[in-house]
């Protein structure tokens, strides 16, 4: 089940974080402030100055088609000389119907044509201007600069061909703009300079009033078990004395609550100590288990030999008492026993089994009456069985074949089942029976039947029992158990079937063989063997 796993936050004291985070909103505040009144400004400033711009071509429109009907071209030239006094005028021309430069602000553009040496001219707008008879003018905050096209009404007075039609000029707002920002940067160090003091004073006393007691509550926290742990701790708000109180309600109430804990230990403690019992502890959800260094002692391990896990303790179960313990558990966990006790075998560490009573009891549930906690104890009772207990070996096996039979086979896998889980490694089990079996007992008799599954199960026993778990699993059908054949399943594959076909090149062709000699040659069926 995946689940999204938050990311760890850092600690961060009350001490820097509440200025911190007033600072940073001031400052948000004052940025934000500033470039929109910085935007505002510049585009009121450009505004002004376009329609400055406007008003002297409006003038300059005049003067020169006046100058044209007089035939006063000098009074152009000075009124363009005067305009290139001024610096931001960075081009100011006048030109005819194929953008030739009739008068401009610099000299050396005299003659020459607009689209050769005016980098920001567009000769479609001046002709658009033209026909429209309609002035465009525009702000270009890439080149941060005024551009103007203002149509002249002269074409229609006279019929040479080079009569002046245009006034294009470029101005340059960069000075205009950066003087702006300087007097708007000046005011707001002024006005928000002033505003941060205020800020800190108010920081200073949010820090007295309420974050200092805070720090030094959270401080004599840490020591509830000193009888004055909270003397020091002064403060005028409401809350924070509240919050003082209750600490020292919990700092009563946690000591009592100590003193029956212990009181309680002492006496479950002397009690299990006296005893000589091992405890166990069960958590049902998670299956983690917790045992006393009792109940390892018991079982003849140290305190560090064994895990704390559910397997630790049902792998040990002797295999003819397993599935009756797990019943007995299962029963009282859902609730159809009033109480769980158990007499069964575990095995020791030496490898022997011993007797154990073990008895539990349910402590803890969930909202909805689910057991959560399993807390019990074992105490070793070997000795008081020792005279009664028998020998089950030959109980286990199959009294025909030796071989064990299918209840503790299905023991065994569950058996296989927990280690495989647990150390990851793959397992296979092959099952293979005798074709035509009941033939050989109907036509050669019962007893010589018996004989042939004598013969199949030591070989079997013989060929694998150093690597695998042979058992017959009925009449005429066994089954080879192999564990740990690898932790990639490919692998675990390929083990698998050459486990296959060793068995049946190697073990079947035999069985084939013989039941053939049997079933055509009755009267020498001993040769076989």
């Amino acid at each position: 089940m995946g689940g999204f796993i938050l990311p760890r936050l850092p600690k961060l004291s009350l001490t820097f974080f509440v200025p911190f985070s007033f600072f940073l909103l001031y400052l948000a505040l004052v940025c934000g402030e500033y470039f929109y009144e910085h935007a505002e400004l510049n585009e009121q400033l450009v505004l002004k100055q376009t329609e400055h711009i406007q008003k002297d071509l409006f003038r300059m429109r005049h003067v020169i088609e006046s100058a044209i009907v007089t035939q006063d071209f000098e009074r152009i030239e000075q009124e363009v000389a005067l305009l290139s006094t001024e610096q931001s005028m960075m081009v100011y021309v006048i030109l005819d119907s194929v953008s030739d430069i009739q008068f401009a602000n610099h000299i050396i553009w005299r003659d020459s044509n607009a689209s050769n040496v005016i980098e920001g001219y567009s000769a479609e707008r001046h002709r658009s201007s033209v026909i429209n008879n309609k002035p465009y003018v525009d702000v270009n905050f890439d080149r941060l600069s005024i551009q103007a096209y203002y149509p002249l009404n002269t074409n229609s007075r006279f019929s040479y061909s080079n009569a002046p039609e245009l006034v294009y000029l470029e101005y340059d707002i960069v000075n205009l703009l950066s003087e702006a920002s300087e007097r708007l940067l000046k005011r707001f160090i002024e006005i928000w300079g002033g505003g941060a003091i205020v800020l800190i004073l108010f920081c200073l006393l949010l820090h007295y009033v309420l974050i200092r007691p805070l720090k030094q509550l959270s401080q004599a926290a840490k020591n509830l078990e000193e009888p004055d742990f909270n003397n020091n701790v002064v403060c005028v708000v409401s809350e924070i004395n509240n919050l003082r109180d209750y600490l020292n309600l919990v700092k009563a109430r946690l000591f009592r609550s100590r003193k029956r804990l212990n009181d309680a230990e002492q006496r479950w403690l002397f009690a299990v100590e006296g005893a000589r019992n091992g405890i166990w502890d069960w958590g049902i959800a998670t299956g983690e288990v917790f045992v006393s260094d009792r109940w390892k002692e018991i079982l003849g391990y140290q305190p560090y030999e064994l895990d704390n896990d559910y397997s630790v303790w049902e792998s040990r179960l002797h295999r003819d008492d397993k599935e009756h313990v797990l019943n007995t558990l299962q029963n009282y966990i859902n609730n159809q026993n009033d109480e769980y006790e158990s007499v069964h075998r575990l095995r020791h560490k030496d490898g022997r089994y011993i007797w154990v009573l073990d008895r539990g009891k349910i402590v803890e549930w969930d909202v909805a009456g689910r057991p959560l906690r399993l807390i019990g104890t074992i105490t070793d009772v070997s000795g008081d069985v020792r005279n009664q207990r028998i020998s089950v070996d030959k109980i286990n096996n199959t009294g025909l074949t030796d071989l064990i039979n299918r209840e503790l086979l299905g023991n065994e896998l569950y058996d296989l089942q927990v280690f495989s889980r647990k150390t990851g490694q793959f397992s296979a089990l092959l099952m293979t029976n005798l074709d035509n079996f009941k033939l050989i007992n109907d036509a050669l008799g019962r007893q010589l039947g018996d004989r042939l599954l004598m013969q199949i199960a030591a070989r079997l026993s013989g060929g694998f029992s150093a690597t695998c778990l042979v058992a017959r699993l009925g009449a005429d059908e066994f089954v080879i158990l192999a564990k740990s054949l690898g932790s990639e399943i490919d692998q675990a594959n390929k083990r698998a079937l050459a486990l296959a076909s060793e068995v049946r090149t190697t073990y079947w062709p035999w069985f084939y063989n013989c039941r053939t000699k049997l079933v055509n040659f009755s009267e020498n069926w001993h040769r076989c063997f």
